[in-house]
């Protein structure tokens, strides 16, 4: 993509947080992480110096104000709108002076003076490189659940946040006229997630697999051999046994096929991954998408889960599904993004091993890597959080720590680690750190002095002042001619602003950033037509920079866009899954989906006050995520607007997990009469009691035959509105499992209307989130 560059200095990583889970051990020393030894040795200055001193980099553009841009001169025609492109280079992260770094080395050797352990730390500046505080940090050590981040790790950034694992069926032949198929194998390829931890019930899955098996005409099975590896339920402080958890499959599998009606006369297992010869694909069925099974396994430190994930990893990457496969994998991993691995050992996936070692810089120069990459975000979202859930949920409960660490504990006999991310609340920076402590003799002690060393780093110690309040990204607009507006609400405490674009919403390059200076819209230049662009707003000052606005995007053409996005999500500002009211990225699932269409997006404040006209456009896709009643999910004046531009013919889809709670349940007179006769629905219950879904037979989506809209860490949508169609409204998505009922209505006249019970940026993978509106903006002809 072709943003313009600027001059940076700094070293810069990108993305999220960890968590916090139990028993198991990470990876091995880092190179690709280089941080800068120890900061700078000059006079204390507490604030620290302005930037890092090196070299200032590829020389770039020499003229701030960019190229003069389009031809339209003034820009837009709103108050502060910018001439042409101005933009200056965006200040790298300062660093902390040596003032500040003697302070949190005293505070730090403070807390683990009264410990009896063995100990090694380290702790990083993800924003600017800087080493922060060191000790053993090349010291192997057993990491207990620290293994788990490895074990994600790895199959997070190799195989994909969206990957699923199979269960897979193969016949010896295509079925017979009759049904019949001699010998059908299911190979389980670890799907870890047959258990209520993740789904309605622990058949739920192996009922999904059985339907696409007797969809494929099978009606009855000479013999059924269930081959690979398989877990079901799985126990969260258990040690894995493959033998047991294959026959448990096996078993389960069974009863699916013959609750459909298919009968099998004789059943065996093998551990062997191969296709019977001549194998002939009668169906499969894939698991959550790594982004949502993972999160149990990192949150609460589920062992078994890991240790199935391990011999994923080493299945699909090193040629076997064992646990020396899956260390091989590890450490083939580690070597391949520059982290040295001297002393790695690896001997399960979950960190119950005693024989299990890494090093506190190895596990630093995972996360660091991890910050970069595009699957990084996800995986932070599968991490514990301080005072809020997961394993640290008890834990790191000051103001500077609750909420703002991400990380993942351990435990076993004689060891406690604690590894993760810390989102600092005075200068806005991100601090990866491991502390590893073996030879532990006081668990509770050590506990309070890994929360300690957090502690340290997490106080004010630049004193600088207070940051600005992070500014509200308001629209994302086309303007026709190969520019783009930004608009923004000014931030309380702000001097300035940076605008930030990325080219998929999650990885973002301070080199891309602009400083537009203080203003509250910029219009963007020098963009490839044709091009999605992300865009993020951070409010700054002298004490720093704000915690990033909410994300939007819009594409760039030659024309106005026929479609419009709008984010009426407020209430995740609130949401546990989000404590730090950060990262608010919905809007990007939409922009993704919606692939090469031209579009803009804004929030829904930009349509209450009348600056956006629904009626610019042919459609318009609103999400409201879990709004309900107290943040309404649209009120009287968004009905008015709403109303009008579907009586002009502007088709509408919104979805929403409190929709028909707020409005038909709860609502007013108006509100119910609204959600019957303009959004052609009625309120039927609270819940559904699941977060799966079918199309409906004739229906928009009955090409789909499951969809999911589990995201646990990212949205964790809880009361999914059970619906029913009125006013000739046409029933178009099922819910699966749980109370059933009907999840998704359409209609049919002057303009079309598709209404979900559910969020649709909730749905798990991007290839479902892409069918799924494509059958949507078909039905509007769009």
């Amino acid at each position: 993509m072709s943003f313009r560059r600027c001059t940076l200095a700094a070293v810069v990583l990108a993305v999220c947080p960890v968590s916090s889970a139990c028993d198991k051990p990470p990876g091995s020393a880092s190179d690709s992480f280089t941080p800068t030894a120890t900061g700078p040795t000059g006079p204390g200055d507490p604030t620290g110096p302005t930037g890092p001193s090196g070299p200032s980099g590829p020389s770039g553009p020499s003229n701030p104000t960019g190229p003069t841009g389009p031809t339209n001169p003034t820009g837009p025609t709103g108050p502060t709108a910018p001439t042409g492109d101005p933009f200056a280079v965006v200040d790298p992260p300062p660093l902390f002076g040596q003032v500040a770094l003697t302070n949190i080395k005293n505070a730090v050797d403070a807390a683990i003076a009264p410990i009896s352990a063995t100990s090694g730390i380290l702790i990083v500046d993800l924003d600017n490189g800087q080493v922060v505080y060191e000790r053993a940090a090349d010291l192997p050590l057993k990491p207990a659940s620290n293994t788990k981040l490895f074990t994600t790790a790895v199959a997070f950034d190799m195989l994909g946040d969206e990957h699923r694992l199979e269960a897979q069926a193969w016949g010896n032949a295509t079925p017979s006229p009759a049904g019949n198929v001699a010998q059908l194998t299911i190979i389980g390829e670890h799907d870890f997630t047959w258990s209520t931890l993740l789904y309605p019930s622990t058949g739920y899955a192996t009922d999904r697999l059985a339907e696409r098996i007797y969809a494929a005409g099978v009606r009855s099975i000479g013999t059924l051999t269930v081959a690979g590896d398989y877990l079901v339920q799985g126990e969260q402080f258990g040690t894995y046994d493959e033998d047991n958890e294959r026959s448990l499959g096996a078993a389960l599998v069974a009863s699916a096929i013959e609750g459909k009606g298919v009968t099998i006369a004789s059943e065996q297992t093998t551990p062997s991954f191969q296709r019977p010869p001549g194998a002939v694909a009668i169906g499969k069925r894939g698991s959550l998408p790594l982004l949502s099974a993972a999160h149990p396994l990192n949150t609460i430190s589920h062992n078994e889960f890991a240790d199935v994930l391990a011999r994923h990893n080493g299945y699909l990457l090193a040629g076997g599904s064992s646990y020396d496969e899956g260390a091989s994998a590890a450490q083939q991993w580690l070597t391949s993004i520059g982290v040295a691995t001297a002393g790695f050992q690896l001997h399960d996936g979950s960190g119950l091993s005693h024989s299990n070692r890494v090093t506190a810089r190895q596990i630093v120069g995972l996360i660091a890597h991890m910050a970069k990459q595009p699957a990084g975000q996800a995986w932070v979202r599968t991490l514990s959080i301080a005072g809020v859930i997961g394993t640290l949920d008890a834990r790191m409960l000051d103001t500077d720590t609750n909420g703002r660490v991400y990380g993942k504990t351990g435990t076993i006999n004689g060891v406690i680690t604690t590894s993760g991310v810390l989102f600092h609340r005075h200068d806005g920076h991100r601090y990866a750190f491991s502390i590893l402590m073996n030879d532990v003799t006081d668990v509770a002690a050590t506990r309070s002095a890994h929360d300690k060393i957090v502690l340290a780093v997490a106080k004010d110690r630049r004193t600088a002042g207070a940051r600005p309040a992070m500014p509200t990204l308001r629209a994302a607009q086309t303007l026709g001619d190969g520019r783009m507006r930004f608009s923004w609400d000014a931030a309380a405490n702000a001097t300035g602003y940076d605008l930030w674009l990325s080219h998929d919403g999650v990885t973002w390059d301070r080199a891309q950033a602009r400083r537009v200076g203080n203003v509250t819209e910029h219009v963007a230049d020098e963009l490839v037509v044709g091009t999605t662009y992300y865009a993020r707003v951070v409010a700054t000052n002298g004490a720093g920079e704000s915690e990033p606005s909410t994300v939007l995007a819009a594409s760039t053409r030659l024309t106005k866009p026929s479609l419009l996005v709008v984010d009426g999500f407020d209430r995740w500002k609130t949401a546990p899954e989000n404590p730090l009211g950060r990262g608010h990225d919905f809007i990007a699932a939409f922009a993704r989906a919606l692939g090469d269409r031209s579009f803009d997006s804004a929030s829904h404040a930009r349509v209450q006050s009348g600056e956006i006209a629904l009626t610019d456009y042919a459609a318009v896709l609103w999400e409201l995520g879990e709004e309900s009643t107290a943040d309404e999910t649209l009120d009287v004046n968004e009905q008015a607007k709403i109303s009008g531009a579907v009586a002009s013919g502007v088709h509408l889809f919104v979805s929403g997990a409190e929709l028909a709670w707020d409005l038909d349940n709860k609502g007013t007179a108006a509100d119910k009469a609204f959600a019957k006769d303009v959004l052609h629905l009625t309120y039927v219950a609270d819940s559904a009691g699941t977060k799966n879904a079918a199309g409906v037979s004739g229906g928009l989506f009955a090409a789909i035959p499951e969809l999911g809209f589990n995201t646990p860490g990212t949205l964790d949508v809880t009361y999914p509105d059970r619906i029913a169609p009125a006013a000739g409204g046409k029933a178009e998505l099922a819910y699966l499992g749980g109370t059933a009922g009907t999840a998704a209505v359409s209609f049919t006249g002057a303009a079309k209307i598709v209404v979900f019970g559910f969020p649709f940026e909730a749905l798990e993978t991007s290839l479902l989130r892409e069918q799924v509106l494509s059958a949507i903006l078909a039905f509007m002809g769009q």
